[in-house]
């Protein structure tokens, strides 16, 4: 399983194969099947802010898609939990399958 690449640009949804931050203060993106185009459905997405702690989760829907609203100005990092064979991975691209530092991670920017 993989998080699609994450852009960050105000005043925009994420749609297929990105993540970026919205104008209200979010993130959104697409989780799908590592090396394929195949979206994931109920794939949870943790988001945490650059002190390591959690700040919110959501579920991938049936296009595979999630959003995380209302976050404050700041830096966060996405990382995956499943009850699926997936491997969970935090951005970009990281296995964090025996658990990981998610602040390893991209920085995902926020600014509302």
């Amino acid at each position: 399983m993989e998080i699609a690449s994450v852009r960050v640009r105000a005043g925009l949804l994420a749609r297929p194969e990105k993540a970026e931050a919205s104008a209200t203060g979010g993130i959104a993106g697409t989780i799908t099947q590592q090396g394929t185009t195949t979206r994931l459905s109920g794939i949870q997405v943790i988001v945490f802010d650059d002190t390591d702690s959690w700040i919110d989760e959501v579920s991938t829907d049936s296009q595979g898609e999630y959003e995380v609203s209302n976050l404050d100005d700041g830096t966060y990092f996405v990382k995956t939990y499943n009850y699926s064979a997936y491997v969970d991975e935090l951005y970009n691209n990281i296995d964090c399958s025996s658990g990981c530092d998610v602040t390893t991670g991209t920085p995902i920017g926020v600014t509302p």
